[in-house]
């Protein structure tokens, strides 16, 4: 009963139609009767007392409608204050009945927005940092300031903080009241984020294969403090999950396939003030090694020599990156046998048959297909170097056989040209099962690879200047096309070079060259044409 009171003390009483549209002081309105509420028809509802919320999206909030019937007094009203609390973008929430007529009411729903954000202030931390904070709280000017977003921007920066290693990062936040502009605050927001947290020592439990010297050595960036200055000692918790990966990778590189942390924390050291101790409890799992390993599905070659590619024993310590790498990922994987040998379509699929005691069973399945031939070979990219430049580097040709070795070859051929940059060389095998054929695409990516020479020195008591210009991917054939003069003619992979020294009037060298790589256009034979001049007068 206490808080419905409260909750409609703001609800008043009949008012004069000539005051129907003014506020009306709430302290000289009587309260209503609760205990004879009565019920009324809507005839109208006004919003007062906002200024950037639309005021049809905040009667449709309320739920009220004109032509419903509410009583009064009564939880139709508290329900619709509760909805605007909800919200949390209100400092204050009242709704009054402007006028009262026989069985229709008016009512006003009166409401006083949160202050605006008309400036951030970030301070106790550098431009760069103000930079990085700025776009991770992502406030704006003019935007609601609330409890929410004031908890959630310390939280924000407190967390990015914490990721570099500042564990006791203190964020304060205060408002201050904008004198210029109304219902307006400028938030200022101190950030000390005090020493980077050290750590003085890591202690491990549950470990029993594994001494803590051996798995301290392999947390890379998680280091206890020492006297190696140049060893990180400090907990950032990015680098700390990283770390947490590579602990557990070194398990199941050795076997321990089922080892996992349960559990990690910190604690101020008992050593030393202001260091943290950390604790890493770990589940070992037992060590696990390969048993017998048969191969199911294989017509093409016997299963002696995939045991002889595959490259492990029966009693050999289980390691499933080791696995997968001598199965799909080196370059003498088994799957290389296959894929070197036009069997694009072969697919082998590891599967544990068995599990006693320590001792893993494979069977692997294979699928071997039939062998795909090359059908078209498509290059993208090429936008300067012209494309019969590209396809004389091929080893994956139309109606050749597919090969895994050719296309990384033809590869490291395009990569070694120099046109194209080698990190984005994407060779793209695009088989249609259905007639037994592959597309090929290479997508390239030019790259600059002229030069321009300009340099001086001082020797024999006289200044000498150079001047000289490289162009790697020169086009000959195209020298009387103006077009092509773009700055020069392009395209054909040859390279000419002019350079030129001379002090003056005393010393002038002149030199030229030109190379063919590929001399008659079948085959890599080069050809080069030089010349120079060089002229020496007697001051």
């Amino acid at each position: 009963m206490l808080q419905r009171i409260f909750s409609f003390f703001a609800l008043l009483i009949f008012t004069s139609s000539l005051l129907a549209q003014e506020r009306i002081p709430y302290d000289s309105l009587r309260v209503m009767d609760y205990e004879n509420p009565r019920d009324y028809i809507i005839a109208g509802i006004q919003v007062s007392g906002i200024e950037y919320i639309q005021k049809e999206v905040l009667i449709s909030i309320s739920g009220l409608k004109v032509g419903n019937t509410i009583t009064l007094p009564g939880d139709d009203i508290t329900d619709v204050l509760k909805k605007f609390w909800s919200q949390g973008l209100f400092a204050d929430a009242k709704i009054t009945a402007s006028q009262i007529r026989n069985d229709s009411v008016w009512l006003d729903i009166f409401l006083t927005e949160q202050p605006r954000m008309s400036r951030l202030e970030l301070k106790g931390i550098s431009k760069s940092e103000q930079t990085d904070v700025t776009e991770k709280i992502n406030l704006r000017t003019g935007q609601q300031v609330t409890a929410d977003i004031m908890d959630n921007t310390r939280r924000i920066i407190k967390d990015h903080f914490v990721e570099k290693g500042f564990l006791n990062t203190e964020v304060e936040i205060n408002l201050h009241e904008d004198s210029i502009r109304v219902n307006m605050v400028q938030m200022e927001v101190l950030v000390n984020k005090n020493d980077r947290v050290k750590i003085d020592e890591i202690y491990f439990f549950g470990n029993k294969a594994f001494n803590e010297r051996v798995l301290r050595r392999k947390m890379k960036d998680t280091k206890k403090v020492n006297i190696n200055i140049f060893k990180a000692s400090k907990l950032v918790d990015e680098s700390f999950r990283e770390d947490k990966k590579k602990l557990i990778d070194f398990y199941n590189e050795n076997g321990y396939r089922d080892a996992r942390i349960i559990s990690d924390s910190v604690a101020p050291s008992k050593e030393k003030e202001g260091r943290l101790d950390l604790f890493i409890t770990l589940e070992e799992g037992n060590q696990y090694y390969f048993g017998d390993v048969e191969w199911v599905g294989n017509t093409k070659y016997p299963a002696e020599l995939l045991d002889a590619v595959l490259g492990i024993e029966r009693g050999d310590i289980f390691d499933q990156k080791l696995l997968d790498e001598r199965l799909f990922i080196d370059e003498d994987a088994v799957n290389g046998v296959y894929l070197d040998n036009g069997y694009l379509f072969f697919q082998l699929t590891p599967v544990e048959v068995r599990v006693e005691e320590d001792t893993i069973d494979f069977e692997m399945r294979i699928y071997e297909g039939e062998i795909a031939t090359i059908n078209r070979v498509v290059i993208s990219g090429n936008t300067r170097t012209n494309e019969h430049v590209v396809r004389r580097e091929l080893r994956t040709l139309p109606g050749d056989k597919f090969s895994k070795q050719e296309l990384i070859r033809t590869v490291r051929e395009l990569a070694n040209l120099g046109h194209f940059d080698p990190e984005q060389i994407e060779p793209n095998p695009i088989p249609n099962q259905s007639d037994g054929s592959v597309d090929i695409e290479y997508k390239l990516v030019e790259r600059a690879t002229d030069q321009l020479e300009i340099s001086g020195g001082y020797g024999a008591g006289m200044l000498v200047g150079t001047v000289g210009i490289r162009f790697s991917n020169f086009a000959a054939s195209r020298i009387f096309d103006p077009k092509a003069w773009r700055p020069v003619p392009s395209g054909d992979g040859q390279t000419l070079s002019i350079r030129a020294q001379t002090n003056g009037k005393i010393y002038q060298s002149y030199n030229f060259s030109f190379i063919e790589p590929w001399f008659g256009g079948k085959k890599p034979n080069s050809f080069s044409v030089s010349g120079y001049y060089s002229k020496m007068n007697t001051p």
